[in-house]
């Protein structure tokens, strides 16, 4: 890590971002220089925090316990927190303020920061950020090229309808979205909602209960769910999303004994990871274990053996469709699924990840 400021960036990062006005949407984030791909552009730690139950259940007090935080601060925290947007305005202003622009950095805990705070929506974001617990800090990393003076973005919602986004923009945050996908013409949009519907649907078919009486079925939605993903978010190649679904089909394969597979799904997996959340991140560190010692996989073989493969018996010569049909277990879905035109260019990809020992995405995402 590197030396950390009084607010708590780490000063190796500060000079990739600086605060600016930007037209339409108040102060944000804008690049100072080109940032590469699967960068970690800074990470800090919050200057306030509240307790969700506290704020809920004592606004009086949770209103006073944000004054003490806040005569607590220096000049410039404080200049900054009151200069945040207030979209609940009322008896408890600053508890307005914090409620308005407030980040969740536990299940029940809220959190403001000088920087992450002030990062904007976009429903195609060139960056996303996550709360890391072992350090107790926001951290923010690039999904693809960010260009100088180009604004650093984030998803605050990352699925629903349009319809359902901006609704939830309106009453959640205050604003109504104008970004490239909500702007976009209807026949655009409306195939994007249909991608949404999919994400959706399949996504709640895969639980637990499901990967234990039907793992074929929830093979098939975890498959579903990665296509539907990378068509969706094609400015990162889907990277943002997809390491759900193929940890999903690397569990699902994992508790039924198929080690083969849980070695693939933990390779791809690593590509999304990686960029998400970092190389050296724990999440990332235990899949990539996985790709190596499929058998250490907490719950291995739990349902059963039914399935039961070595990594050895990872197929090399098929080709296409055929290989999709062999990775999906598509071959004892009720009804098999026909690989669309587009899909080739993936399903190859996938097959060089799993035949290519040591694969890392290079610096511009791609996979070659």
């Amino acid at each position: 890590m590197g030396a950390m400021s009084a607010h708590g960036s780490e000063a190796e990062h500060e000079s990739l971002i600086k605060v600016d006005i930007l037209p339409g949407k108040g102060r944000g984030l804008v690049a100072t220089t080109p940032i590469a791909f699967g960068t970690t552009i800074f990470a800090e730690v919050p200057y306030l925090k509240l307790e969700d139950n506290f704020a809920k259940l004592n606004p009086p007090a949770a209103n006073a316990l944000l004054a003490q935080q806040l005569r607590d601060l220096d000049k410039e925290d404080q200049r900054s927190f009151l200069q945040l947007r207030n979209f609940f305005p009322g008896l408890y202003p600053l508890l307005g303020t914090f409620g308005s622009n407030a980040l969740q950095i536990h299940d029940s805990m809220h959190a403001i920061f000088r920087h992450a705070t002030l990062i904007n929506h976009d429903c195609i974001p060139n960056a996303r950020y996550f709360w890391d617990k072992d350090t107790g800090r926001q951290v923010v990393r690039s999904l693809r090229r960010i260009d100088k003076d180009e604004e650093i973005t984030v998803a605050y919602i990352m699925r629903g309808t349009r319809a359902e986004r901006r609704e939830m923009f309106k009453t959640r945050y205050g604003f109504e979205c104008t970004c490239a996908l909500c702007s976009a013409p209807a026949e655009v949009v409306e195939q994007s909602d249909a991608r949404q519907a999919i994400i959706r649907k399949h996504d709640a078919l895969v639980d637990s209960d499901r990967i234990k009486t039907n793992p074929v079925a929830c093979m098939k939605s975890c498959r579903h769910l990665a296509y539907a993903v990378k068509q969706e978010y094609k400015a990162d190649k889907g990277q943002s999303r997809l390491y759900q679904p193929f940890e999903e089909a690397m569990d699902t394969c994992g508790r039924h004994g198929d080690r083969a597979r849980v070695v693939m799904f933990a390779k791809l997996a690593v590509a999304s990871l990686q960029l998400c959340f970092g190389y050296d991140h724990k999440r990332t560190s235990r899949v990539r274990r996985l790709a190596m010692h499929p058998d250490t996989m907490e719950g291995f073989g739990t349902h059963s053996m039914d399935w039961e493969t070595w990594p050895h018996e990872i197929p090399e010569n098929l080709g296409g469709s055929q290989f999709d049909e062999w990775l999906w277990r598509a071959g004892e879905w009720a009804v098999p699924v026909m690989v669309k035109v587009d899909d080739e260019e993936w399903i190859a990809t996938c097959k060089r990840l799993f035949l290519k020992e040591g694969w890392e995405p290079d610096a511009d995402g791609s996979d070659a």
